[in-house]
Parts: structure tokens; sequence; C-alpha cells
């Protein structure tokens, strides 16, 4: 008597990676192509999940062989997620997901049919100081290989599979001093001496609407306005980014302060955004020195009547140099010149 056992043993002889459907993801709503059509970088919702199954050489009849966990896992089989643009890296993370380490997205199906891998993108915010100067990607695109060790044997193939989707990504609003915003955050802080603030959009191309909520309520209060402006200025084609600029007109003290709520918008993506800004009303400007003492008499004195005269000259007879040092620059007027560049360049120097 004795024990016999017969094993079949499966070498990893791969024909063919399939890439299905995603079942979830940052996918935008569009009217016309469906709600996978359109992908953009959502922080905070599900990531992009892209099952993947893996098929040997049919068998004896006929049918392809499907791998399974044991394959992956025995036979040293190692499955890479990239994205097709390099600069996608900048919108996404990438990962990979098999039975081995479920944990990584709890609510994948595990099941005999299931598929046993999945490539994993995540949406993540970007850096619009890098991105100052560069539009969006119009395409985001994700490519999977799967490929055995180098001490495998020389029947071990590899296989790879692609797909794409069209990409919209979110905008992102920073202040004139650089520092990223979120929805509720102060964009301008606005005061009698400082009527002007400038806040920087970065779109990667797309359109975004911008409005003003409300108006400054009582009478004698002044009123709030925008101006937007293209960056670089008056371009005829799509720009990466643009600028707000909010101004304070008519000022007028009334102790006390206001918050107005501006809006910015895209349709494209359905990223809607409110940010605030702040109205001092209490400061009042600073009451000036008489430029002539008087005398008692009422009448001006000699060094009255000499400062009446010499003031004058120096202020028309000045080539610009006086005055630019006893001014200090503006800083809004600085970084509407300079743009986004401008910030970019000069946060950059900081670190």
């Amino acid at each position: 008597g004795g024990i016999s056992m017969s094993l079949h043993f499966l070498v990893a002889h791969i024909s063919e990676v399939v890439l299905e459907d995603p079942f979830a993801g940052p996918f935008v709503p569009t009217n016309a192509q469906g709600r996978t059509s359109l992908l953009s970088n959502l922080v905070g919702q599900d990531p992009l999940i892209i099952p993947m199954r893996v098929f040997s050489y049919p068998d004896g009849d006929g049918q392809p062989w499907e791998y399974r966990s044991g394959p992956f896992h025995d036979q040293r089989l190692f499955v890479k997620c990239m994205p097709t643009d390099e600069a996608l890296f900048g919108f996404f993370d990438f990962e990979v997901w098999s039975i081995q380490n479920s944990s990584s997205v709890p609510f994948m199906p595990i099941s005999p049919r299931a598929p046993q891998a999945a490539c994993i993108m995540r949406p993540r915010r970007i850096d619009p100081l890098r991105w100052a100067e560069h539009m969006s990607p119009g395409t985001v695109g994700v490519h999977v290989s799967l490929q055995g060790s180098e001490r495998q044997s020389s029947g071990m193939r590899t296989a790879t599979a692609a797909m794409s989707w069209r990409f919209v990504p979110q905008f992102v609003t920073m202040d004139d001093s650089g520092r990223q915003l979120s929805a509720g955050d102060i964009c301008a802080a606005l005061s009698r001496s400082r009527p002007a603030g400038t806040a920087w959009v970065w779109t990667g191309g797309h359109p975004v609407e911008v409005s003003l909520l409300q108006q400054l309520q009582g009478h004698n209060r002044g009123r709030v306005t925008l101006h937007i402006r293209t960056n670089p200025p008056e371009a005829r084609a799509p720009t990466p980014s643009m600028s707000i600029t909010i101004s304070w007109e008519a000022t007028e003290s009334w102790n006390g302060m206001a918050e107005l709520h501006v809006q910015l918008e895209s349709r494209v993506s359905g990223q809607k955004e409110v940010l605030l800004v702040r109205v001092d009303g209490s400061e009042s400007l600073t009451e000036q020195p008489p430029i002539a003492a008087r005398s008692n008499s009422d009448r001006p004195s000699i060094m009255g009547r000499f400062l009446l005269v010499i003031v004058p000259l120096m202020v028309f007879c000045s080539c610009g140099s006086w005055l630019r040092l006893m001014m200090p620059p503006n800083r809004i007027l600085h970084s509407e010149a300079t743009g986004m560049t401008g910030i970019h360049k000069r946060v950059l120097r900081t670190y």
C-alpha cells in the first residue's frame, strides 16, 4: 500500500492584462457623454479604482486561464501602475491593490470571481506655484504592466494595458503673498489705507467665473468692485492663471467691519468655492499737519511763506528718486505687475 498524489503547477506564462471599467472615482457628471467621461482631481472623493485581470495563453480547450491570488504571490509577479504622463503625479498618487494588501482599499470586492488586483489613483491637491506657467494635461492615462522577477525562467513574459479619460483640474486660489486658500478663507483685507488687494487663481487654462455675491450695506460706505485679468494680461488664447483685483472705492469710515463673499465657479468641473473679503471701516485717515505756521494776526509768517514757495518747487522739480525713497512700493501693484510668476520666484527664494 501507499499514497500517491498528483499536483498541477501553473507556470506564469502571461498573455494578456485586461483592465475593466472603473467602479469608483472622482468623475465629473457631464450631460453629453455620461458620468465616466470626465475625470478631475477632486480631493476628498473616492479614489479611481481600475480592476484588472491577468490571463495566460489558451489551454488545450482554447480557453485562456485567469491567474488568481496564488501565482501573484508564489511566482513573484509584479504589477506596476504608472501614469502615461509624468505631469499627472502632480494631480494623483498611484498605487497597486492586490488581494494581499486589501486593507489599502477596504471596499474592494473579494470573491472567487472578483479581480485579484487593481490600479488605484488617489486625487491630490496640486502646488499652484509650480504650475504657475503651465497648462493642465488634457487627458489622464494609466499604464499597467505585469512582469516577473529577473530570476524567473525564460518562459516568463510581460503584458501591459492602458486606459485614459478626459481631464479637467480643480482650480486653486492664492492670496498676493502666495498662500494657498481654501473655501471660507479671507482672500483680501481692505481698509482706507489699503483699499485694494489681489488674489490669484490657477485655472489650468479652463474658464472660471468670479462674482461678488453682495455689496456693502448702508449709506456712505463706498462700494467694492472686482477686476479680472488674465496672466499675462490681454492674452487672446487661454492662460494658466488669472488675477482678481478687489478694490474698495469711495472709502468712508463707519466704525465697523464687514465681510463680503466672492464666489469662484468652474462650470466644466463643477467646482465652486466661496472666499471672504474683509472690509475694515473703523480705520480713519490720519489728519495731515498744516504746511505753514501762522502768526497771531492770522497772516502767514516769514517761515510759512518760505515753505509755501519751496515745498511745491521740491515736488515738481524732483526727478523722481526722492519720491521713491520716501514712499514704499505698493505690494498690490507689484504683484499685479509680476503676476503668478513673480510670486512663484519670490516664494521659492524664501525656502
